[in-house]
Formats: C-alpha cells, structure tokens, sequence
C-alpha cells in the first residue's frame, strides 16, 4: 500500500513544516476551534496544520529557519494556529474521518454512533463516515 501523504487540513499544503495536534486537552480544543469552528466530537487524531497558520514568534527557531540553518520549524509551548490563507473564510466545516477508531479521539462523551460510507472531497476513493446520533 501506498503511505499517505500528510497535509494541512486548513489548506492542503504538504510542503511546509507540519505540526500534529497537541496532547494538552484544552490547547487541542482551541487549535480545534480554529481548524473547524465548533469542535467536533470525532476528528482524526493524525490532522496536521503547516506553519503557514502559525505567527513567525510562535516558533523557537523562526530566525534559524528563515537563515536556512534548519529545515524545520519547532512550536513553542502553547501557541495556537491563528492565521488563515486570504482564500478561506471561515474555518472547515468536514472533519476528515478515518476507518479505523483507534486513531479517533472523542471531546466528550459519545453516544451511540453507525457507520455510513460517503465520498470524499479529497479523491474519488470511499471513506467511513461515523456520526454521532
């Protein structure tokens, strides 16, 4: 099987530094709220946002980077994805979904949930789509 390529779930960019979701529950909320708006109940636990999102001083080594020393940007703690592409308007509203729930993190408590299959805006190729009832 082919390995995915990773890419900003705000944009679709795949060529700049990309930055996973963080462990802190509270810092993941809001970095959900900028990606989506409203939080959703299921996301994928692999989405990415590229540091085209992110304020130069949200990174440690942003003059590093920027002389070419390094080839990747590091976040500092705590910082938040605030910058949008003059394209997008508001945050997405599709969060993308896997097949395979242990890479799914619920925000609350779920109640029951079915599985129908929908295509993806992505690709031609058919997806799970799990919704909460």
């Amino acid at each position: 099987m082919a390995e995915r390529i990773r890419t900003c779930i705000i944009c679709g960019n795949n060529s700049s530094t990309l930055h996973f979701l963080p462990n802190k529950k509270q810092l993941r909320k809001r970095w959900l709220e900028f990606i989506f708006g409203r939080p959703p109940v299921y996301y994928s636990a692999w989405l990415v946002v590229c540091s085209d999102h992110f304020e130069p001083s949200d990174f440690t080594n942003y003059d590093a980077y920027s002389s070419g020393s390094v080839s990747k940007l590091s976040l500092k703690p705590g910082s938040v994805p605030s910058r949008r592409p003059a394209t997008s308007s508001q945050a997405s509203t599709t969060p993308p979904l896997s097949t395979d729930p242990s890479t799914q993190r619920p925000l609350g408590k779920s109640d029951h949930v079915r599985s129908y299959t929908a295509k993806t805006y992505f690709s031609d190729c058919k997806i799970s789509l799990i919704l909460k009832i």
